[in-house]
């Protein structure tokens, strides 16, 4: 079937898109993520999750074997050095002010975590004005305890103030999601955004009439996050016996295409070499 979904993939991408490798995080080195590419987020960050990040922790993220691996512990009664007690360590890392993207093809292939209470993601977020103003893109979300499911969400301002986050969001079912490698796909027109998982279509949002940036946010460069939260507003109840194995998130490679056929081709070229200039 994944054989099948990936032909019908080339088909309708063959049509009028021809994709050129512009720029790829391969992982093949070994310590810590690549610090010319990746930043991290530290502390408790977002979402009342249970976390702690860190920074510049092998235990919560390391390369190693080829794959970025973020992992999650159950660190009971820690303090930080700032004096924080938390529970849980783990890693976010980002592509803010070091790799900028916009328009093209972003593609992962990811292992995650099984057990409840896991929220492995690969996202995105704009890099103008603040959220939810700036957009957000979420290639691929999963929490453990809707088992095999995964999601794809666009989220917008909307018009209301204050802002009502308008979503427009996609799931599929993947057996045994977790004991193997998936391919997650993004791609992003002037006119669309679509996601793919193993080359099956998940959730597309075109643009609107007359749109703005209240309900399309996606006319600005955007930035790359990886992380691994635990618990949460929607990661949920935590079964603490799912750290008698690791939980580990595996990402093999990301890689950016630029459309050579595209008419935004030199924005696209554009956005990514300033922001690898910094």
């Amino acid at each position: 079937m994944m054989l099948l979904n990936f032909f019908l993939y080339c088909i309708l991408s063959s049509a009028s898109q021809d994709w050129e490798l512009a720029w790829s995080e391969d992982f093949n080195y070994v310590g810590l993520p690549d610090p010319n590419i990746w930043v991290y987020e530290e502390g408790f960050v977002r979402n009342q999750e249970n976390q702690y990040y860190m920074r510049k922790d092998l235990r919560n993220s390391r390369v190693e074997n080829g794959h970025l691996i973020l992992e999650c512990h159950h660190d009971q009664n820690y303090t930080s050095v700032d004096g924080t007690q938390y529970n849980y360590s783990s890693a976010s890392i980002t592509t803010k002010n070091r790799v900028h993207f916009q328009y093209g093809k972003v593609e992962a292939h990811i292992r995650i975590p099984p057990g409840k209470g896991t929220w492995p993601a690969i996202w995105m977020l704009g890099t103008e004005m603040y959220f939810p103003y700036n957009g957000e893109i979420d290639i691929m979300e999963y929490v453990g305890h809707t088992k095999n499911t995964l999601y794809s969400t666009f989220h917008m301002a909307g018009y209301h103030y204050p802002p009502d986050l308008l979503s427009v969001s996609g799931n599929v079912d993947l057996k045994n999601c977790s004991d193997v490698f998936q391919n997650f796909t993004l791609v992003w027109t002037p006119q669309e955004i679509s996601v793919y998982a193993n080359f099956q279509h998940v959730v597309k949002y075109e643009r609107p009439k007359d749109a703005t940036y209240l309900d399309w946010p996606f006319d600005w460069p955007y930035y790359l996050l990886l992380n691994l939260a635990i618990g949460g507003s929607w990661g949920g109840e935590i079964d603490d016996s799912i750290f008698d194995h690791e939980v580990r998130y595996y990402i093999d490679y990301v890689k950016y295409f630029i459309d050579k056929n595209s008419p935004e081709r030199e924005i696209s070229w554009k956005v990514l070499n300033e922001s690898l200039k910094r």
